[in-house]
């Protein structure tokens, strides 16, 4: 078939009038519904389509996302909250950006509990907001870069690092919770990172701060997992702990790290506890300070230093310590470590918390021991229920010898006490325990 060439020309104009299809879905706003077709220019937003979200006409600028309804997700392609725009996440929402995402000046973005995973890159403006809530974020994308100027407000956010590309993150950054995952993948960190909770690299991670400052909070933990490295080639300042059997490398001309902590562990037996500690390298290392306190939920108590280990001042090879904490009473304690330089200057690690005195919610009084004793024994009781209760002792006549114990007891705690019959004389004597309606009594020998 042959086509004239005015035909020809007549169809091209034919085909300049025709409208091109949308390459993406603008916001309009009639209500806050992402699911209503009507809020958008070209219909809801899906994987294969950009969105824009802006302050538009009529002035709706809110938008929802919603929860997963039958499997169905919320999807878009490029993602883009400009000037005015405001996106908050629907309780258990959750959203899928295949292409790049850029949060504009004065747009914001509120996760609260939802989801979100970042396919591509991500840019954050000056002026625009992002409120990461409690959710979690999801980066799988090349560059995630914050301007000079926008702001990031972690809440209590866990951030998911993965994918088998290098990921770069840039700018200054304030994360509670990030992990860094997918064995053999590797991520750039340029800029300044805080950690306030935690920070995870998975089995066969690497990470490398290339320049800037990664700071672990007081109360922080970094994990190294098998295989996971941390390349520092900034700074990297830790006043939390660091655990795992990964590696700390500092590249050639860096500060050097003064202690690497590879573990640190509480385990209890009776009513003593047992830490222990080992290091990979350490460099100008006087000690370490062992601090605690009780975790008991009647009393709020504070850090108390309780002993001192002398640490191996400056070593390549791996070190071990222990430290033993006994006669302790019966509650919930944290510790942690304060290694100190030569210099002065120190750091934390820890914390780790265990349980001492657990028993079965019964009323019981031990049989003390030793038994006979001279002068010295120790009594044990547990409780069925909290309330108060009396310990007492009592000799062969009746009369009342002593208070061991009065005071609010704990169900579930065994609690200890030591009765001192040094002023006593020599004979037969009885330990009463009374809780409510229910009492016991044991027999004691005094020898002396």
């Amino acid at each position: 078939m042959t086509i004239k060439r005015s035909s020809f020309a007549v169809f091209l104009l034919f085909l300049g009038a025709m409208p091109l299809c949308a390459q993406f879905t603008q916001w309009r706003g009639f209500d806050s519904n992402w699911k209503n077709p009507r809020n958008w220019s070209d219909g809801v937003p899906n994987s294969s389509r950009e969105t824009r979200i802006s302050l538009g006409s009529p002035a709706n600028s809110d938008v929802y996302v919603p929860a997963p309804d039958e499997n169905n997700i919320a999807t878009t392609d490029d993602f883009q909250v400009q000037s005015g725009g405001k996106v908050y996440f629907e309780p258990g929402a959750v959203l899928l950006v295949n292409g790049p995402c850029k949060l504009q000046n004065d747009a914001s973005i509120s996760l609260g509990d939802g989801k979100i995973t970042f396919g591509k890159s991500v840019t954050f403006f000056y002026g625009g907001v992002f409120d990461a809530g409690t959710g979690t974020i999801y980066f799988k994308g090349e560059t995630w870069d914050g301007k000079s100027g926008c702001e990031f407000f972690p809440g209590k956010s866990i951030v998911v690092v993965s994918g088998h590309s290098t990921p770069v993150l840039t700018g200054d950054w304030y994360f509670h919770d990030i992990k860094f995952s997918q064995e053999g993948s590797s991520a750039t960190l340029a800029g300044n990172f805080f950690v306030k909770h935690k920070m995870v690299l998975e089995e066969g991670v690497t990470v490398t701060l290339a320049s800037g400052n990664l700071t672990m909070g007081r109360s922080a933990t970094l994990t190294l997992k098998e295989g996971s490295r941390l390349i520092i080639k900034g700074t990297f300042n830790n006043y939390g702990s660091v655990t795992g059997p990964g590696r700390i490398i500092v590249q050639p001309g860096e500060p050097a790290l003064p202690v690497q902590l590879t573990s640190f562990t509480a385990t209890r037996k009776d009513f003593t506890v047992r830490l222990v500690w080992s290091t990979q390298t350490e460099t100008n290392n006087y000690g370490f300070e062992i601090e605690r306190k009780a975790e008991d939920k009647r009393q709020i108590t504070e850090w108390q230093k309780i002993g001192f280990v002398a640490g191996s001042g400056t070593s390549t090879a791996p070190r071990a310590y222990t430290y033993m904490d006994a006669n302790l009473s019966s509650d919930r304690y944290a510790y942690r470590i304060k290694q100190i330089d030569n210099d002065g200057k120190f750091q934390y690690y820890g914390n780790a918390e265990v349980d001492v005195g657990l028993a079965s919610r019964e009323f019981k009084l031990e049989s003390n021991y030793p038994n006979p004793f001279n002068p010295t024994t120790t009594i044990q009781f547990t409780l069925a229920d909290d309330g108060r209760a009396t310990l007492k002792v009592y000799n062969m006549i009746g009369q009342e010898v002593t208070t061991l114990f009065d005071g609010e007891g704990q169900a579930g705690r065994i609690q200890q006490v030591k009765f001192d019959a040094s002023r006593l004389p020599s004979g037969l004597y009885f330990a009463k325990l009374e809780s409510g309606k229910q009492q016991m009594m044991r027999k004691m020998m005094l020898v002396k």
